[in-house]
């Protein structure tokens, strides 16, 4: 099943943020990140940072377990799904 290959570790949808430090707020309004960890197929885990709006109920429609996302780079897809999500904050 071929998905679209704009998703690639987290790609920025429904408001998502990479930042590499922690507890940082966006634009200075004083919003905490959320984060989650994403458990793929393959045994691949992603850490990654969501906007501190989105509900959980959002997020684990984004993270939908079951759904595929493309963890390659270039022209090396690799369509994987996901087996489990945590909302850790």
């Amino acid at each position: 099943m071929k998905k679209n290959n704009w998703i690639t570790y987290g790609a920025i949808a429904l408001g998502i943020y990479f930042l590499t430090r922690k507890n940082k707020s966006v634009s200075g309004i004083g919003a905490v990140l959320r984060e989650v960890k994403v458990y793929f197929a393959n045994g691949d885990i992603i850490h990654t940072n969501m906007a501190a709006h989105l509900t959980d109920s959002e997020i684990k429609n984004y993270y939908r377990i079951g759904s595929y996302f493309n963890l390659g780079n270039g022209e090396h897809d690799s369509m994987q799904q996901i087996t489990k999500v945590e909302i850790l904050k």
